[in-house]
């Protein structure tokens, strides 16, 4: 790793069973890259996180083409075929943003104070959050009824946003040395 500085710091090593191990000096750099062909618990939201953040990009390419000059207009409502804007302006953003949440969770999992469990749950709330809110928003600029539905991506990406918090909080009380 040319270029980055790798840190010691007592922590958990994994095996390679995934299991943790208390008290063993671990080396890591934090550029370290998450392999989608691991058996790293954020594996699939490294690779899911990726492809959502070309997707919304690529959505933002062909959005770009567009012949409307004025991004606030919406069509009216009497016609529900014609999509939203502003949903599917929101779905790309969504869709980039989501995407790059679920790269950051898919790195974080294999550093925080989690148990098997908490990491699966944030892991798969993550993942579901990304088809729940950036399609959710596409979807609903056609249909508008499908907006209610919403808020299950959003509460998805909090749940797994807080459990990832909750580990990385863990992790740093127990790296604080203590004073006395």
């Amino acid at each position: 790793m040319s270029g980055t500085k790798a840190h010691t710091m007592r922590s958990r090593s994994t095996a390679s069973n995934g299991i943790a191990e208390a008290g063993v000096p671990v080396s890591f750099s934090p550029n370290k890259r998450v392999s989608v062909h691991s058996q790293d618990p954020g594996r699939w939201n490294a690779a899911l996180g990726w492809t959502g953040a070309l997707f919304g990009l690529l959505i933002a390419l062909y959005m770009g083409c567009w012949p409307s000059t004025d991004p606030s207009i919406l069509p009216p409502a009497s016609n529900p075929t014609t999509p939203s804007p502003r949903l599917l302006r929101l779905g790309h953003i969504a869709a980039v943003a989501v995407g790059l949440i679920n790269v950051l969770i898919g790195r974080e999992l294999a550093r925080v104070r989690l148990s098997a469990g908490w990491m699966k749950i944030a892991s798969t709330s993550a993942l579901l959050a990304w088809p729940g809110l950036a399609l959710g928003c596409m979807a609903a600029a056609f249909v508008p009824a499908l907006k209610y539905a919403l808020p299950l991506g959003a509460c998805a990406l909090t749940t797994a946003v807080a459990i990832v918090a909750a580990g990385a909080w863990r992790e740093a009380r127990k790296e604080t040395p203590d004073v006395a």
